[in-house]
């Protein structure tokens, strides 16, 4: 079964508290909603709904729901993927990316949903989405931290390889700040920290050939395997861009970061790398 297909299942299962949310209690629900607006995660124009029963112990009861949430998701995941060693990894990254109020949105707005003819539409399709990527990501980050984590500290070595053309160097820190592929921000990045002359440098004809280097490099740069897998791979790269992502991480390294801010960019580079193995594979099952 290819892992998308897995992710889906254990996203439907996941979903089953979100399913069943017209049948808890308003109080239930009350308790959830103002968890929800303490921490800014809802609206002040998401009320109380009319409840006979008040839930006098809120901060107990969300810590029973946390709880019995994590665990069930983990059952539901080691029944359908093998996670080795990961458990842990997997159950600390679900709950350091607040599935739990994650969760609590999708039930908020689905319940609102069943008596507003579909006004709130909207956010529960946003809401299940959220909830998707954070078990996606949780999954896919634990699985290959080992595999693609010390490439990306490999950016911050003092011995990383300096690129030596220059001016593709160039051409590839302006197609990353023409194109925002950085939050410019929070990080600053030279755009000619060798000070050569630009005047007759054609970045267009230098960026599609770094770009093509880089896609090689991802599908192993081989026309030795069927011409159908090479193309589903490729396509896939160019639909999520993921070269243009690769040629904005090459300059970390040299961008003043904070541990924290180092450490979400490692993440999200770790889930990328990871999702492209994953193309990789299922190309191959196509």
């Amino acid at each position: 079964m290819k892992f998308h297909q897995i992710i889906a299942l254990l996203i439907l299962i996941s979903y089953s508290s979100v399913k069943a949310a017209k049948s808890y209690s308003p109080g239930i629900i009350n308790c959830y909603i103002n968890h929800l607006k303490a921490k800014n995660l809802l609206g002040d124009e998401i009320q109380e709904l009319p409840s006979v029963l008040k839930i006098t112990d809120c901060s107990g009861l969300i810590d029973n729901v946390k709880s019995e949430l994590v665990q069930e998701t983990m059952v539901n995941i080691k029944k359908r993927l093998e996670i080795n060693n990961k458990e842990q990894c997997v159950e600390d990254t679900l709950s350091k990316n607040n599935i739990l109020d994650v969760t609590f949105v999708a039930v908020v707005y689905e319940v609102l949903q069943e008596s507003s003819d579909k006004k709130y539409e909207k956010e529960v399709n946003d809401a299940n989405e959220k909830l998707e990527n954070v078990i996606e990501d949780s999954v896919t980050y634990c699985l290959f931290e080992d595999d693609f984590g010390d490439i990306f500290d490999g950016l911050f070595t003092d011995d990383k390889k300096k690129e030596e053309d220059t001016e593709t160097d160039y051409c590839a820190r302006k197609h990353v700040l023409d194109n925002q592929l950085l939050d410019t921000s929070v990080y600053t990045l030279k755009l000619n920290p060798n000070n050569i002359s630009t005047d007759s440098i054609d970045c267009d004809e230098k960026i599609k050939l770094l770009i093509k280097d880089i896609e090689d490099d991802l599908v192993d740069g081989t026309k030795k395997e069927p011409v159908k897998e090479y193309e589903c791979r490729l396509n896939a790269f160019r639909r999520d861009k993921v070269s243009d992502r690769m040629m904005a991480t090459y300059f970390f390294g040299e961008i003043n970061m904070t541990d924290e801010q180092k450490q979400a960019e490692k993440a999200k580079f770790i889930i990328m790398m990871g999702k492209i193995a994953f193309q990789a594979v299922e190309c191959e099952e196509d």
